[in-house]
């Protein structure tokens, strides 16, 4: 069975300095830094990879 890859969004919230993270339309995290919204979506994406 092929694993579908999951949505994954990061946005910014206006006038803070925080960042959202949702997956598949759904907020998955509130962090303070784009580097750690992106550090959470490449580990999301790196789990979701079959190992060979």
């Amino acid at each position: 069975m092929k694993k579908r890859k999951p949505n994954i969004e990061i946005g910014h919230y206006r006038g803070s300095r925080y960042w959202g993270v949702w997956v598949d339309s759904e907020l998955l995290a509130v962090v303070c830094y784009r580097k750690g919204a992106e550090a959470i979506k490449s580990a999301l994406l790196d789990r979701s990879r079959p190992k060979l």
